[in-house]
Formats: C-alpha cells, sequence, structure tokens
C-alpha cells in the first residue's frame, strides 16, 4: 500500500462539512439539510483512519496502544476542554431538569455512549434535544465504538483471508445500509443515532483507503467525479431539510458525493480539489474539530439565555464566536498534544485521560443524583420549571405499556383506588396520560374508577397506522385495547383523548421542530380521510358495546415550551416575546377536526368535552396562574394545568355517570 501523505482538499472537504453543520445549527434555512455534513466526517474518517490502519497491518508495525494513543491525542485534549466550559455555563444557565440531563449526557459522552443515551431520550429534530448542550458528541460516540471494533476486524481479516477484505467490508456495509433504510420507516432515533445504522458511512470511506485498483484514471473521468460528488454533496445540505427521511438510503447523496471527491483526488489533483485546497478552506478545516465541539453548546446557550428566535445579527456573533473559540483551540489545545513528539508521554497521557474521564464521570453522576442542584436557584423559577415534569397520579411507567399489560389490565388506575371495579377507561396518546391527571382528580371526587390505556403518538383510531418515521405498533396497541374492552363488560365509559389537530392537518404547530405526522398512505393529503375513518370504527365499535363516549378535546397548542420559557425568562429578567395563543388561532387550527366531530356526531352519539372552554375564558388563552404553568411543554397539559379542568370534569362525571355507584 501507498504511503499516506498530506492532501489539503480532505481538509477544504471537511470546512464543507463543518462549515454546512455550523450553518444548519444557526437556523439559516438556505442550510435545510446542513446536518448531512457529518455523514461527509463519517467518510473521511474511515478513509484516512483506514489508510493508516491498513499499511500498518500490512507491514506489521500495527500496535493497539499506538492506535489508541493516537486517538487519545486526537480527540480527548479539546474535548475535556469543551466539557470543563459546558459544565461552568450549564451551572449558572440551566434550569434543574436541564442541568440533571447535561450530566447524564456528560457522563455519557465521557464514556462514548452519548449516542445511545441521546437514542433513548430523544429525537435529533425534538425540542428537549434541540436544547441539550453535548447533543452533538452523538457522532463522537459512533466513531470511538466504530473503532473499538474495526482494527479488530481488519486484524481478523488481514490473518485469515487478506485478499479478501475489501469483499468483507462492502459486505457490511451493505447490510449496514439496508437495516438504516429497512427500520428507518419504523425507528428513527435509532437508525439516526446507534453504530450498526451508521457503520457503512465509515466503511464506505474504509474502501477508498484499500487500493482495491491501482488502475489510472483518466483525468476527464475524474473531473467529473469530483464535481458529480460536489453537486451530490449540495443536494444533501440545499434540498433535504427537517422532515426528510434520514439516514437510510438517501444519506448516499453526502456519503458517495464525499466518497468521490476523496476518490477524485487520489491519482492527482482536479480542479474541485484546487478548490477544496485554496488556504482558507483547508484552515477551516484544520480547526474543524475543535469548531464542531465549541459551536453547538453556544448556540444551545445562547438560545437556552435569550429566550426568542436567535436573530441575525444574533447568529452572527456566535458564528465569529465560534471560530474564535476554535482557532484558539486548535492551536493551544489540540497542537501541542499532536503527533509522537507531542507534551506528555504515553505513560502519562493514557494516565491523564484515565484521570479525566473517572473525573467528568463522577461530575455527571454528582450531578444526575443532585437533581440538577435546585437550590441554586430563586424557588419561584423552579416552581415554574417543575411542571415540565411533576406528576401526581401517573408517570412514565403509564404509557407505551405492554400487549401483555394490555391483555391482564395492567394499566394505571385512576380515581378512586380502594379496590371498586373500573368503571371507565382513558384511551389515547400522550395527551391521555396527561390529560389523565384531571380524569383522576374529578373520578377520585365522586368515588369512581378508571384505567388509562395510553400509548405515545397513538391516537385511539381503530385500524389506523402512523406511517411516519417515529412510531409503529399504534394499530396493534389500539386493537390489543378493542379486544380488552371486548372482555371487560362492566367499562361503561371511554375516554377518547389525542393531540387530533396534528393526526388532521399533518403538521406540528408554530415554531414546534418535528416531522410532519401521517396516519394515511396516500400521505398528509389522506390524514383528514383516514382520522374520520379510524374514529368512526371506534365510534362503532364502542357504540355497539353500548359503552358511552367522551370525546376530549385537545388542549390549545402553544408553538413553543411553556414552563421552560417563563422560569428562563423570569430568571434572566427577560420579557416573553413569543405569539401567545389566542381561541380563534385554536378554532382554526382545529377546523379539520371540528368538521369531523360534526358529521360523525350524526351518525354516533357521543359527549365532547371542550377544554377550550376553560383554557380559554376569553380571546386569550391561559398558560399560567400564580407562578404555576398550565402546560408541561406546548401542548401537553401539566398537573397545574389538570386542577383547573377537574371541576369540569366533576361535573361531566356526576352528569352523565350517575349511575355508576347504583351499578355496584
Amino acid at each position: 500500500m501507498k504511503s499516506l501523505h498530506y492532501r489539503p482538499d480532505i481538509d477544504g472537504l471537511r470546512a464543507v462539512a463543518i462549515g454546512s453543520v455550523v450553518l444548519y445549527h444557526l437556523d439559516f434555512s438556505t442550510f435545510s439539510g446542513g446536518y448531512t455534513g457529518v455523514d461527509v466526517f463519517f467518510v473521511i474518517s474511515g478513509f484516512l483512519i483506514t489508510s493508516i490502519l491498513y499499511r500498518e497491518i500490512g507491514n506489521r508495525s500495527f500496535s493497539f496502544i499506538s492506535f489508541y494513543e493516537r486517538r487519545i491525542r486526537r480527540i480527548f485534549p479539546a474535548l475535556f476542554a469543551v466539557f470543563l466550559g459546558t459544565s461552568a455555563c450549564a451551572y449558572f444557565l440551566l434550569l434543574p431538569k436541564d442541568l440533571e440531563s447535561f450530566f447524564q449526557s456528560i457522563t455519557a459522552a465521557t464514556l462514548f455512549s452519548s449516542n445511545i443515551l441521546f437514542w433513548k431520550t430523544a429525537g435529533y429534530f425534538d425540542w428537549p434535544a434541540e436544547m441539550k448542550p453535548l447533543l452533538h458528541t452523538w457522532s463522537l460516540s459512533i466513531e470511538e465504538q466504530f473503532y473499538i471494533v474495526y482494527p479488530l476486524l481488519l486484524l481478523w481479516m488481514a490473518r485469515l483471508a487478506p485478499g479478501r477484505t475489501p469483499l468483507c467490508l462492502a459486505g457490511i456495509g451493505l447490510v449496514s445500509l439496508f437495516s438504516s433504510e429497512f427500520f428507518l420507516h419504523g425507528q428513527s432515533p435509532s437508525v439516526f443515532y446507534l453504530l450498526h445504522f451508521r457503520a457503512w458511512e465509515l466503511l464506505l470511506g474504509a474502501l477508498l483507503a484499500l487500493d482495491i485498483t491501482s488502475s489510472p484514471v483518466p483525468q476527464s473521468v475524474r473531473e467529473a467525479l469530483s464535481l458529480i460528488g460536489l453537486i451530490l454533496i449540495a443536494v444533501g445540505v440545499f434540498i433535504f431539510d427537517d422532515q426528510t427521511l434520514f439516514p437510510g438510503v438517501k444519506a448516499l447523496f453526502p456519503c458517495l458525493g464525499a466518497a468521490m471527491i476523496i476518490y477524485a483526488g487520489k491519482q492527482g489533483h482536479t480542479v474541485i480539489g484546487k478548490l477544496l485546497s485554496l488556504k482558507p478552506l483547508v484552515w477551516i478545516g484544520l480547526i474543524s474539530y475543535s469548531l464542531y465541539l465549541w459551536h453547538w453548546p453556544l448556540i444551545v446557550f445562547a438560545k437556552y439565555y435569550v429566550v426568542h428566535p436567535l436573530e441575525n445579527h444574533e447568529k452572527a456573533i456566535l458564528l465569529i464566536f465560534s471560530f474564535f473559540l476554535a482557532a484558539v483551540s486548535w492551536r493551544f489545545v489540540e497542537r501541542p498534544f499532536r503527533g509522537k513528539s507531542g507534551v506528555l508521554s504515553r505513560k502519562t497521557l493514557i494516565g491523564s485521560a484515565v484521570l479525566g474521564m473517572s473525573g467528568f464521570v463522577a461530575v455527571g453522576l454528582l450531578g444526575h443524583f443532585a437533581k440538577g442542584f435546585p437550590g441554586r436557584l430563586p424557588d419561584s423559577v423552579v416552581a415554574l420549571a417543575d411542571a415540565s415534569f411533576k406528576t401526581r397520579q401517573l408517570d412514565g411507567n403509564c404509557i407505551d405499556i405492554s400487549r401483555s399489560r394490555i391483555d391482564n389490565g395492567e394499566a394505571c388506575l385512576l380515581g378512586d383506588n380502594s379496590g371498586t371495579p373500573a368503571s371507565f377507561v382513558v384511551w389515547g396518546d400522550s395527551h391521555a396520560l396527561a390529560m389523565g391527571e384531571a380524569i383522576h382528580l374529578a373520578a377520585d371526587k365522586i368515588g369512581v374508577t378508571g384505567l388509562l390505556f395510553a400509548h405515545s403518538s397513538c391516537p385511539p383510531l381503530l385500524e389506523v397506522e402512523r406511517f411516519d418515521a417515529f412510531e409503529r405498533g399504534c394499530r396493534e396497541f389500539n386493537q390489543a385495547t378493542r379486544l380488552w374492552l371486548e372482555k371487560n363488560k362492566n367499562i361503561r365509559t371511554v375516554f377518547l383523548v389525542a393531540r387530533w389537530a396534528i393526526s388532521a392537518e399533518g403538521t406540528r404547530y408554530g415554531s414546534e421542530p418535528g416531522r410532519p405526522v401521517v396516519i394515511s398512505s396516500e400521505g398528509i393529503k389522506g390524514n383528514p380521510q383516514a382520522l374520520k375513518a379510524g374514529l368512526q370504527r371506534t365510534l362503532h365499535f364502542l357504540n355497539e358495546r353500548g359503552i358511552r363516549v367522551v370525546l376530549v378535546a385537545q388542549m390549545p397548542e402553544i408553538g413553543w415550551n411553556v414552563p421552560s420559557t417563563l422560569a428562563r425568562a423570569q430568571l434572566f429578567g427577560h420579557h416573553v416575546s413569543m405569539v401567545m395563543p389566542t381561541y380563534e388561532a385554536y378554532r382554526e387550527r382545529q377546523h379539520t377536526m371540528s368538521r369531523i366531530i360534526d358529521e360523525l356526531s350524526a351518525q354516533y352519539p357521543f359527549k365532547v368535552f371542550e377544554v377550550a372552554r376553560v383554557m380559554c375564558p376569553s380571546d386569550a388563552c391561559l398558560i399560567e396562574k400564580g407562578g404555576r404553568s398550565f402546560y408541561k411543554d406546548d401542548d401537553h397539559i401539566s398537573i397545574y394545568g389538570a386542577e383547573l379542568l377537574a371541576e369540569p370534569l366533576t361535573d361531566m362525571f356526576q352528569t352523565h355517570l350517575a349511575d355508576y355507584r347504583h351499578e355496584r
């Protein structure tokens, strides 16, 4: 294998990748798919690391200790500096629950498992993820997980099947790619975050380093390849957006684009290669690692502090400051440790790395068990923020219950817990979990018992499935609930609760990030009909069994996280400049759902509980009172909002369910 020589065009390619990522994170709409820059980094990493590994294995000079020493010198100094800086900022800026989450992420990032943590706790495009200062470390975790296994794999193949190494790597890569596309439509967060769905991107770069063919490639072909490669990268950066199902096969655009540029430059310069070798781009490429590490925490902390969407001049300041910190970090933190002549001997370096990792893990665990140190903030701020996670009767164990729990009726109790048989059921999505707190208070007051059957992102629509990337299993959950109701004849009333408008319209509300919600095989345009048909089947089933139905209209959507925004505004002394909710906006958002309700009410008898009548006593809708947020986030009711709805729900119980006591 040829010796590895420095290629400035690869640093230029790094500049394209990091520039795309940073501008995307700064919410410049032109770079709507800038997140694909990370995929370019994966290909570059696979190519460069394999170039070194394969050469060393071939000349029998490979050493695990030397390899991981290089990784430590490359990764740890700047990463630890970012950990120190973000920890200090987080302690003074973040609300308790957010700080607790930060400490969890610093522990996971230190152990190179943050991709697993973020997969378990949030999707990349949702609200909580957007406010996590160390979210971007997911890609570092994937790389380091890969490089724990990869050298062993290369060694094994070099000894057992040296001539088939490219074929083996290609086979593994294809399995990874096909798995990514197959599972993308059912478990998008896992496909985005987990190594086995991303390994093909690193392996694509690795294949470029194996010199599968040494035949000269005509200059015209290399020029065409590099140009096509740049176009493919541009498609990802400028055409893709947050609604694109990604990665899957669509990740071939940035990955093949990067691979073509790297391959085209292996036998000499191209026009694209010369452009990428320009000194400004090369310099950005050199500081790209530090720039990647620093830019995201700066953006998160800035958004967190200003409590409003960033304006252009604020974005410009953040961009300049990110480059400044990256340049300083590269010059005074990264470079001194690089290479065999870097500061610290191997023994001292490894010892320092272990000590540093142990320290950050300890700090992370301390912050986690201290629940984010709530005592450092005013009680009024903590009380506002508490609405996001405070529960009374229902917690996370009450949602997404298994089929066996449904079959056995092992659902969370609502209302009276003295042992009386359940006479009502609350059936729906996460809004059923939230609204269940209000129904619990009302039921408990008059002494009746019910059960909660709730599944995330799953409205109670029989034979309807979610076709978007986040959720599958909705149809099965609703069918299991139906079967349980068929077997339990003591259930006389069912409350149907969901975020109806998002299924009817398919779109998020306000500035809420996230992909469209699709419940029809025809796409969003088929959502209204699918919703109506599914609800009709649900009403027909319940009506046939003589079960009374209360359809709970959804909470007014706000479009911004109410408790977090109000708490931060109070903490930092800022005015909330967000658009406030109105009853008129609520009616407009609910237009399609209201029409469906009107049409079905002519066929089936059911009661509609109008939440907005309570939450919007005038044109302005209520979001808080007395320092207590009525919302958990931007659309779910909190336990304080539940208290507001308990009284009208109690009246409904007494009016429509008065025969409970007579039946017992």
